[in-house]
């Protein structure tokens, strides 16, 4: 099946996950030779192994009645990327994301913090737990998402306050809690899950 968009999961070269890039980007990268790409079943290929061993791979898969995804070129076709391993840098520890109003929408997974109900664009709002009035800042672990009912009815008090219950305590996330949740469902999750759910 030929593709042509994507997302792709970025590897520092200690193997650990660092960010997620598109799929142009990650052709790049291949091509550069600043990175190498996982092949399942033939582990981490450089950049001319995989246009050698494109074809014979894909085809083997397609006699075992398999279709795998992969990039039609104007002369033959690459197996899409879904994890590179860059070639020079180290990841040092669990980097912990800067916060954004998406990932803060995967870290609470769209969940009402206070009631519990999945929110949709038009219900999804963001409460600070320790309101803005009193000082509180736009951070992981003072910010939650909510329905606006919940935010109408807590208005500018402490959850305390207004007799209100978190579902759970706010955190900083890491990349590897951010993308698990992510995945879920997304064609990407057989080949993602290999690295994000592996002790470092």
């Amino acid at each position: 099946m030929s593709v042509i968009g994507g997302e792709v999961l970025v590897l520092s070269k200690d193997f650990c996950p660092a960010y997620i890039t598109t799929l142009q980007s990650a052709v790049n990268y291949l091509f550069l030779r600043k990175a190498k790409i996982f092949v399942e079943n033939y582990g981490f290929l450089d950049f001319e192994e995989w246009v050698e061993m494109s074809e014979f791979i894909i085809e083997m898969h397609r006699d075992e009645g398999e279709e795998i995804p992969y990039i039609q070129g104007v002369s033959r076709r690459l197996i899409k990327p879904f994890v590179i391993v860059l070639t020079n840098g180290v990841f040092e520890g669990e980097k912990k994301l800067s916060f954004s109003k998406k990932l803060l929408i995967i870290r609470d997974e769209n969940t009402c913090q206070y009631c519990g109900k999945k929110l949709s664009k038009n219900t999804r709002s963001i409460d600070h737990v320790i309101p803005k009035s009193r000082g509180g800042k736009t951070v992981w672990t003072n910010v939650v998402l909510c329905c606006k009912k919940c935010n109408m009815k807590k208005g500018g008090r402490t959850p305390e306050e207004a007799g209100m219950k978190l579902l759970k305590k706010p955190k900083v996330p890491t990349i590897i809690e951010i993308l698990l949740k992510y995945i879920e469902g997304r064609e990407e999750k057989r080949y993602w899950e290999l690295f994000l759910k592996r002790p470092f």
